[in-house]
């Protein structure tokens, strides 16, 4: 397999591993609690796991900028979007953030 691909994949696992330690917290720390304190931790687990796959969805994307760049292609051959995203640290002192 593709180093590239090795890497994206190796995130995910890491990714999928704390989910599920997170899943096995619920299950096994909170077994004795009323319904509405699990149901608080459930509600609490959607900003963790939200952040978790856009964290992944982000660094594997940097690493096909990346892997892209160092191929050092034509910007024709490149789709404008992953252009666009290439440039985010050149444009980001543009949004006046």
């Amino acid at each position: 397999m593709h180093p590239l691909t090795n890497e994206i994949i190796a995130s995910r696992e890491w990714r999928m591993r704390e989910l599920e330690d997170l899943k096995k917290v619920g299950i096994l720390a909170l077994n004795t609690y009323p319904q509405k304190v699990k149901n608080q931790y459930y509600r609490m687990c959607i900003p963790y796991i939200y952040a978790h796959w856009e964290g992944f969805i982000v660094e594997s994307f940097k690493q096909l900028i990346s892997f892209l760049n160092d191929l050092h292609l034509d910007k024709k051959l490149v789709r404008n979007e992953l252009y666009a995203f290439s440039l985010q640290d050149i444009l980001k002192p543009l949004a006046g953030k």
